[in-house]
């Protein structure tokens, strides 16, 4: 059964992915309730990333950004724009290069070595203890709350 099937549709920020897909699709910025402007698309998020001058002086009049403006770097909607991540199909090594999970330039993450050995020894603890693992049956799916991304809590059964 997809993820997306376990969403919580009681909370109106379950679907903010499809609300920020749809976005992503129609404009490359916008500005969020706060007053931030919020890049959607892979392209303008790496290119702020990489190297704010550059962003400043020619993709920030580009997309009509005021001069001093709050920029809000979205990483999760840049990880899954279409025009780089094929209909966001799950394909790893094709998509490593474009994939900005833990950032890039000088907004990379200083943990993300120690994030990533903590994900594969718990991945290889719980699938050298288990002949099965399952999504838990008749439980919700919870996703995270923006900005973050991905899942609070995945209700699994080991087997």
């Amino acid at each position: 059964m997809a993820a997306d099937q376990h969403t919580d549709k009681s909370n109106p920020s379950s679907d903010v992915r499809a609300v920020t897909d749809a976005l992503r699709q129609q404009q490359a910025i916008v500005q969020n309730p706060t007053g931030e402007w919020m890049l959607l698309r892979h392209a303008d998020v790496k290119a702020a990333a990489l190297d704010d001058a550059v962003f400043s002086s020619q993709v920030s009049r580009f997309l009509q950004v005021p001069a001093g403006a709050r920029v809000q770097l979205n990483w999760t909607s840049a990880n899954r724009d279409e025009t780089v991540f094929s209909n966001n199909a799950f394909a790893p090594q094709a998509h490593a290069a474009d994939n900005l999970v833990y950032g890039i330039g000088k907004h990379v993450c200083p943990g993300r070595l120690l994030a990533t050995w903590q994900l594969r020894i718990i991945t290889q603890a719980l699938l050298a203890c288990s002949d099965s693992i399952s999504l838990a049956h008749g439980q919700t799916l919870e996703r995270e709350q923006p900005p973050l991304g991905g899942y609070h809590c995945v209700p699994i059964v080991l087997g």
